[in-house]
């Protein structure tokens, strides 16, 4: 809605023109939800979006769902909160694997365990980084066989 505010000498006038529109009752409401979903994706990093969504919409009127953002847009808002709740918004894209800074929250685990084994360069000059903790090469040293699953194809 628009209003104009008009100071003469001694005098401060405030008007208003008429409304051309309904009032957006729900808007309050709408901002109450993405405000709730950003705090929710950052407090709870390793949960599915869709989840977070679905969670954080169960209990929101049908009026207010319609005046939300598409599902995909949500699940924007909701890494883009995780990135900036984890410090990795704030990073630049590396051109290099020499110049990937590893995000601080990639670097321990929750029970503040160092998660990066090895961060280093191969005879060939290829950066390898290798992400296991203590306890997890204690687990493989117990057994003889171990069997994996992964994208070997970015491996050198």
């Amino acid at each position: 809605c628009r209003c104009y505010l008009a100071l003469s000498d001694e005098s401060l006038t405030l008007g208003t023109k008429p409304h051309n529109h309904d009032a957006d009752s729900s808007a309050p409401k709408r901002r109450e939800v993405l405000t709730t979903l950003k705090r929710k994706a950052a407090e709870q990093p390793l949960s599915v979006t869709q989840n977070l969504i679905s969670e954080t919409l169960a209990d929101t009127s049908s009026d207010v769902n319609q005046t939300l953002p598409n599902m995909m847009s949500l699940a924007r808002v909701v890494q883009r909160s995780r990135a900036t709740a984890s410090g990795s918004s704030q990073h630049q894209e590396a051109t290099t694997s020499e110049d990937f800074i590893l995000p601080p929250t990639c670097t321990s685990t929750r029970r503040d365990e160092s998660f990066v084994l090895y961060d280093g360069v191969t005879d060939r000059g290829v950066r390898v980084i290798v992400f296991a903790t203590s306890r997890n090469m204690q687990t493989l040293a117990k057994h003889r066989d171990w069997q994996a699953d992964g994208t070997f194809y970015v491996a050198p």
